[in-house]
């Protein structure tokens, strides 16, 4: 069984069992990607789950005005976004990137769905990770909504611990839907403070 999967899952879900644990790891197929590399691309076929075991991931897309927007980030012992949300006819509705250098692992999404399906144990852990998915993406509205941005700032800063050390600040402001200039005015106001 991968130690790393194990790791993710005792943090998501340690309850699930062992058995269950090593069909799913049956199923992984471990890619290491460079810094900079988009592996989904918004409007292509998808058919992946990912893990993320090193590294950290950013989603995003571009506005109106040709501006990428980046809507989340997923760091080391994360899930990326469910296949079953993040796609819309077997398509992908955003871009999802490589910030860092990352180990991911990867699974087959309908492979998975089949185990869903199978195993009690398995369509808890999954449910639960769709839980904590609809749970981050409501929370974000409600933030860029009725947050003030430096509220939206510490926020990221609980969420995301040590992410501003390793991520552009660009797209942190986008993230935070301010501008760059923004950010570094909120940053130094917490510096002198």
């Amino acid at each position: 069984m991968n130690s790393n999967l194990d790791h993710l899952i005792d943090l998501i879900y340690p309850s699930l069992h062992v058995k269950s644990r090593v069909m799913l790891s049956k199923l992984c197929q471990e890619e290491a990607l460079k810094a900079g590399t988009r592996f989904i691309n918004v409007g292509d076929g998808d058919s992946w789950e990912y893990f993320i075991i090193e590294g950290v991931v950013r989603s995003h897309i571009n506005d109106e005005n040709g501006e990428t927007v980046t809507i989340s980030f997923f760091d080391e012992n994360s899930v990326i976004t469910p296949n079953l949300i993040r796609t819309r006819f077997d398509r992908s509705t955003l871009n999802y990137e490589t910030i860092t250098d990352c180990i991911l692992l990867k699974l087959s999404a309908s492979d998975f769905g089949e185990l869903i399906r199978e195993n009690q144990d398995i369509q808890e852990f999954a449910n639960l990770i769709l839980k904590n998915e609809l749970s981050l993406k409501i929370n974000k509205e409600i933030q860029l909504i009725s947050y003030p941005s430096k509220d939206r700032l510490i926020q990221f800063r609980k969420d995301f611990k040590m992410l501003e050390n390793r991520v552009p600040h660009a797209m942190i402001a986008s993230y935070l839907g301010i501008t760059p200039v923004s950010l570094s005015r909120l940053r130094n106001t917490f510096n002198i403070s």
